[in-house]
């Protein structure tokens, strides 16, 4: 029995389950917003945070009507605004008030303006933001609201990048793939860049989302290198070239083939697969095997064996092509570094001034030391050692360190012996009280036996006698 899968949630469900979308707030995030920047400016700022939130993450989660494969770029449409409209509130009418306001504040860009104007776009918004706020509190300060109209406006279609979730994404791989080692794996065209962030990511970007990602990456953060028209994009570690040279576009050409030839693999073996079931299948048939058939899944599953052996050996040769040219490359940095190494040992030893001025200034440095000692001489003149005195002085220390050496010996021997003549004393004193005790003992026993041999005589006098 095949399993079920439950449908994808609609876009009023979505919004349904998010925190401010709870059922005492429909009413006021459902009516005019412009109206609420008159009456109410943190009720306003609440529902155009609520709704900016809302659209961006249905946009994320891929439920906006019509632009379903994007998720870093908003479509907003009438269609967008049926979707949103529920039967007891009927349509949201400020959603023209939202997108507005995020335009202005530099959250939201015109899709076309971002692609063409590049790192430019940040300053029109920003200020057209700054205006917007002294537009509306001079409007507060005449009564009239946002520049005295309190209507909202009519939805205009449009498509429009979501800054915020681009700059999320941006950072998280930057960081991530600037780090890497090898460089062929910090090199990227839009589709495989597209491929590498659903790997590392889990995420399902468009390739309209990728070219945004690719731009926002090279004019605002400055952290890639961009080449729009070739569709390629580096990552640059901190010694390489920032521009796309002919090595990179080599190398990427080779990555990429080697990724569809890997591709094409993984497509060729899962039909041999199915080839070889299907012969399988057909001699397997009761109550007649079908020869005919299985023969030919069987001379199919043949062809397709030898494609995969040729794409196979096609992939190990590129394999090593791009190992050989990676080794080379790491060659050339080594070769590189020693080359400016060699540069400034050969600098530094030439500002030292070879092995002439070394002695030179090791002359000057002895003659130096030499006339010192003359000048001490001159000043207090030279001290004079007796030789045969400091032997004689040393050879008496040297006799009155062993003499110490023997009393501290005869002293321990000394006590030693001290020691042994305290130890036979005690046993003696031992010895003498055991031979008292025995004595004692003795006496008692020869009591008590005369005292026992009286008390016989005594009942023997006293029997009668036959």
């Amino acid at each position: 029995m095949q399993k079920s899968t439950s449908p994808p949630p609609t876009l009023i469900s979505f919004i349904s389950t998010l925190p401010d979308f709870r059922p005492e707030r429909l009413p006021s995030l459902y009516s005019s917003l412009a109206s609420l920047s008159v009456l109410n400016r943190d009720g306003y700022e609440a529902n155009l945070h609520a709704w900016s939130t809302a659209l961006t993450l249905a946009c994320k989660a891929g439920l906006i009507p019509g632009n379903n494969t994007d998720r870093l770029v908003i479509r907003i449409s009438n269609e967008l605004v049926a979707a949103l409209s529920q039967r007891e509130f009927g349509a949201p009418v400020g959603i023209a008030t939202v997108v507005r306001e995020e335009v202005n504040r530099g959250n939201w860009v015109d899709l076309e303006d971002f692609l063409k104007s590049g790192e430019g776009w940040g300053i029109g918004t920003v200020a057209g933001g700054v205006l917007k706020v002294v537009k509306w509190g001079f409007g507060l300060a005449l009564g009239g609201g946002d520049g005295g109209s309190v209507e909202d406006e009519a939805v205009k279609e449009g498509r429009w990048v979501l800054v915020k979730a681009v700059e999320e994404l941006a950072n998280d791989i930057s960081k991530q793939y600037s780090s890497r080692t090898r460089k062929l794996d910090r090199l990227f065209t839009l589709q495989t860049l597209q491929q590498e962030i659903y790997y590392t990511h889990n995420l399902q970007i468009s390739a309209t989302d990728t070219k945004v990602l690719a731009t926002y990456l090279s004019t605002r953060m400055k952290t890639t290198t961009y080449d729009s028209v070739k569709g390629v994009l580096k990552f640059p570690s901190g010694t390489e070239e920032k521009g796309i040279t002919q090595e990179d576009t080599t190398l990427l050409q080779l990555k990429t083939t080697l990724n569809s030839l890997e591709k094409s693999l993984d497509t060729l073996t899962e039909k041999y697969d199915k080839l070889k079931s299907e012969a399988r299948a057909y001699m397997s048939q009761t109550p007649i095997p079908n020869k005919t058939r299985a023969l030919a899944a069987l001379k199919s599953a043949k062809i397709v064996e030898q494609n995969i052996k040729t794409q196979t050996d096609h992939s190990v040769r590129l394999e090593e092509l791009l190992a050989g040219i990676e080794s080379a490359h790491n060659n050339a940095d080594m070769v590189k570094a020693m080359e400016a190494g060699g540069l400034l040992l050969k600098e530094l030893n030439q500002s030292v001034g070879g092995v002439e001025r070394v002695d030179e200034v090791m002359d000057r440095v002895r003659e130096g030391i030499e006339e010192g000692k003359e000048i001490t001489d001159v000043l207090g003149g030279a001290v004079q050692v007796d030789e045969g005195e400091i032997e004689d002085e040393l050879e008496e220390m040297i006799k009155e360190e062993e003499e110490k050496k023997q009393m501290e010996e005869d002293a321990r021997l000394l006590k030693d012996r001290y020691k042994e003549a305290e130890e036979r004393e005690r046993r003696i004193r031992e010895g003498d009280r055991d031979e008292q005790m025995v004595r004692e003992l003795t006496s008692s026993l020869e009591d008590l036996k005369v005292g026992r041999d009286g008390k016989e005589r005594e009942r023997e006098g006293m029997l009668p006698a036959f």
